[in-house]
């Protein structure tokens, strides 16, 4: 049988008409997916610098978080300061409250532990209750007066000895001079740290006054306090080098 010339000759290979394609997908549709690749791993990267960057901003958050009650604090009346006071003791205990719990657990016994190394400290009463008694005399007992003196070293010396410590003796003139004895300073009493109680209405708004000026005082350096925030920051996470397995408990395992 024999076909027109409408019909296209079939190849003997069976080969497709087209030109091969990887895995038969269009160029368009493999550009596409390369471009939203490309688009997913430049969001990300942008996405991890923004969080780098915000991480790094939170001291400085804090900071004028904690700055900005201080200023309101600060400008209040006389009515409005305890109320405005206990506003920025909220403010900083929020921001602040967890690392200051660690701070002032730590600070007592980072204090005496100085002391110790530098060898401060209370001094503990010795045994004896202070020094020796100073003998005076030449007897057994230390008490005897400067004239028995010679006495005690003619008895004890014994020959040529003891009557030359007695002649020596003799020969000392003592002379007393008579002029009055000088007043002893009276030691002043301890100080004893003022009582604490209640506060008059106007004893209170000094004392907040006086605690808002000293704390705006110290908070007000910006560069100082953002920097100790994020040293802060850095040393809580910085895991530090890894610890050395000294082996023991391999040693002590292998003799069981």
């Amino acid at each position: 049988m024999s076909y027109g010339a409408d019909f296209a000759t079939a190849d003997p290979a069976n080969a497709p008409l087209d030109a091969p394609l990887f895995i038969g997908a269009d160029p368009f549709v493999w550009g596409a997916i390369l471009l939203a690749l490309a688009a997913a791993l430049l969001a990300g990267y942008f996405w991890g610098v923004r969080t780098r960057d915000n991480s790094a901003d939170a001291a400085h958050a804090i900071w004028e978080a904690i700055h900005d009650a201080t200023r309101s604090a600060m400008g209040a009346d006389d009515n409005a300061l305890k109320g405005q006071a206990e506003a920025l003791r909220k403010v900083v205990d929020e921001r602040l409250g967890k690392t200051l719990k660690l701070a002032g657990g730590l600070s007592g016994r980072i204090k005496k532990l100085d002391d110790a190394i530098a060898g401060k400290g209370p001094v503990q009463p010795s045994a004896g209750g202070g020094q020796a008694p100073t003998r005076t005399g030449g007897g057994p007992g230390g008490d005897s007066t400067p004239g028995e003196a010679g006495q005690g070293g003619n008895g004890g010396g014994g020959g040529g000895g003891g009557g030359a410590a007695a002649s020596a003796a003799a020969s000392v003139t003592v002379v007393t001079i008579g002029c009055p004895t000088a007043p002893t300073s009276p030691t002043p009493p301890p100080t004893t740290p003022p009582a604490v109680g209640d506060l008059s209405h106007r004893e209170q708004t000094d004392a907040l006054r006086l605690a808002v000026a000293a704390f705006n005082q110290h908070w007000r350096d910006e560069p100082a306090r953002v920097g100790e925030l994020r040293a802060a920051h850095a040393e809580l996470s910085n895991p530090g080098p890894a610890p050395k397995s000294s082996g023991h408990g391999k040693a002590h395992h292998g003799g069981h």
